[in-house]
């Protein structure tokens, strides 16, 4: 499943650089995100790595630093589930 796009959320916008498909049911996401929060300029990047259930519902998600970080993550919830 791929996923684009941007979202405004209270003055913070999140632009999606980049994603994978490690497998058919999870994906990866390089987002960053912009903005200013009461005057202070915030730029952040980072990682989330998703899994989908059946009918394409998000059922589990983990926000990291860098994509290694959130592929781990990924992998240790696969082997959770088998």
């Amino acid at each position: 499943m791929v996923v684009g796009g941007q979202g405004v959320h209270g003055g913070i916008k999140s632009e999606i650089e980049e994603t994978r498909e490690p497998t058919p049911d999870t994906v990866l996401v390089r987002a960053t995100v912009r903005g200013s929060v009461r005057g202070v300029p915030v730029e952040q990047g980072m990682w989330q790595a998703v899994l989908f259930g059946e009918g394409g519902t998000a059922v589990w998600w983990h926000f990291a630093r860098t994509d290694e970080e959130a592929l781990e993550a990924l992998n240790r919830r696969l082997e959770a589930r088998e």
